[in-house]
């Protein structure tokens, strides 16, 4: 149970989870939280479950939806098809948004790295860290 927004307490969406765009690191990890659900836990404890349930069965998929722009421990841009096992999830979060960022590091998350990017509601380029979540 969520707070709804008219203030009641019911079955109202909070927000969503998916892993399934691809990036240069790895299919990324998606997750929003509706702003007035923000700093009690629900997307710490919605992300480690829908990781628990992610990983409890093996997971494949062609290495042209899981990377970008990449290549991968010798597969060649003609393989793009292969079917490859996913071993790990990418979280990119804007280094200011600190709340995510603890988000994903109470998940086991690591970083790997950082990049610039223009976000739509930002006017420049914003710095962000590049997460991975391995699996179990």
């Amino acid at each position: 149970m969520v707070p709804r927004l008219d203030g009641g307490i019911g079955r109202e969406a909070a927000g969503f989870i998916s892993a399934a765009s691809p990036s240069p690191n790895g299919l990324l990890l998606s997750y929003h939280l509706r702003h007035d659900c923000w700093n009690r836990g629900y997307a710490t404890a919605a992300v480690k479950l829908f990781l628990e349930e992610y990983w409890s069965s093996p997971r494949m998929a062609p290495r042209n939806e899981i990377y970008t722009d990449r290549e991968l421990d010798g597969i060649e841009q003609g393989d793009s098809d292969q079917v490859i096992e996913i071993k790990h999830l990418i979280g990119e979060v804007d280094i200011e948004n600190k709340g995510s960022a603890r988000v994903i590091e109470k998940c086991g998350g690591s970083i790997i790295g950082t990049f610039e990017d223009e976000l739509l509601r930002f006017q420049g380029p914003r710095s962000h860290a590049v997460w991975q979540l391995d699996k179990p």
